[in-house]
């Protein structure tokens, strides 16, 4: 795991979180750590801390580190999806709330590389993509070799916004027809790269980046997932509590502003009296400066809610005295 990873709108995201010595701090998203660290700095080592991240690698290799910098600290290993009973799992997990819950939905490269067909220069990995292994769900190559056109055509073009979503959709059949099923991800790189005329080909991507990101959001539940655990986790935010959420692309950041839209009670671009106050009317983008340091961030965008304290409701945060 990298020492000094770079995280994506640290100044925005820790302005907004608002966390102060012993605060409780939840990171859905844990990666390579640079989030967390920051919320460990900001709570101190009488917080309370807990992290998510799907892969066990990652939580096995930060442990050790958390827990030097707070003392009360919990790594989880599971999807974000499962949020409620991840946490609920923990021994303070009935009553447990935090001060602050931050999700970073960008990929590491090490998850990328990892994962059997999800990086595009794999040219012999197995199209599989599945985070998790097999756990009951159909490989990427299985659901393309059984998925109807119009079916593949609207996944492309909803999960990613993708242009030429027919025509891949088109090419993919074809194949599938002419006896040659799409088994790895070189396969699939290509079809795309022939199914895309030449001149519409993006300048800063390769040309099936989309079809990778939608096929794997599709066989991953991805946009389930968030859902779900973007409900969960403002669900467990303490009075005055905030949730931050960091999306790098049109599909994620549509979902996360429709659901901070729908529990900040928004309308017509004015906030009724809902339980959650939205904080960021409108998106927050990093600054060039930080897109010229850390080039994954040119596609970040962040969105945060905030629990309103109700009348008389004490603070239920983990505050140790």
């Amino acid at each position: 795991m990298p020492r000094h990873h770079v995280p994506v709108l640290p100044g925005e995201a820790m302005d907004l979180l608002g966390l102060q010595p012993g605060g409780a701090a939840l990171d859905a998203t844990v990666g390579d750590g640079g989030h967390a660290r920051l919320m460990w700095d900001a709570i101190g080592r009488q917080g309370r801390f807990v992290g998510i991240d799907v892969d066990k690698m990652v939580s096995e290799a930060i442990s050790t580190e958390m827990r030097q910098h707070v003392a009360n600290a919990d790594m989880l290993t599971g999807n974000f999806g499962d949020l409620e009973s991840l946490v609920l799992g923990l021994r303070d997990g009935a009553t447990l709330r935090f001060d602050a819950v931050l999700f970073d939905l960008g990929w590491r490269v090490g998850q990328l590389e990892s994962v059997p067909g999800l990086s595009l220069s794999g040219a012999d990995s197995p199209l599989d993509m599945r985070l998790a292994g097999e756990n009951g769900a159909e490989s990427a190559a299985e659901l393309l070799a059984t998925m109807p056109e119009d079916e593949i055509s609207e996944m492309l073009a909803s999960n990613s916004d993708e242009r030429f979503a027919g025509p891949i959709a088109a090419a993919i059949v074809r194949q599938r027809r002419a006896g040659a099923p799409i088994t790895t991800a070189g396969d699939l790189c290509r079809l795309v790269m022939e199914a895309v005329p030449r001149r519409a080909w993006p300048k800063r991507t390769h040309v099936a980046t989309k079809t990778f990101s939608a096929l794997r959001i599709l066989v991953n539940r991805e946009l389930e997932m968030l859902r779900r655990g973007v409900l969960a986790a403002a669900q467990r935010l303490a009075s005055g509590g905030t949730l931050v959420v960091i999306a790098f692309h049109g599909t994620e950041d549509r979902i996360v502003k429709q659901l901070f839209r729908e529990m900040s009670g928004v309308t017509s671009g004015t906030q009724t009296a809902a339980a959650f106050r939205l904080l960021t009317p409108h998106v927050v983008h990093p600054l060039r400066e930080e897109t010229l340091r850390n080039r994954r961030s040119r596609s970040a965008r962040l969105r945060a809610i905030r629990r309103r304290p109700m009348m008389g409701e004490e603070n239920p945060g983990c505050h140790p005295q």
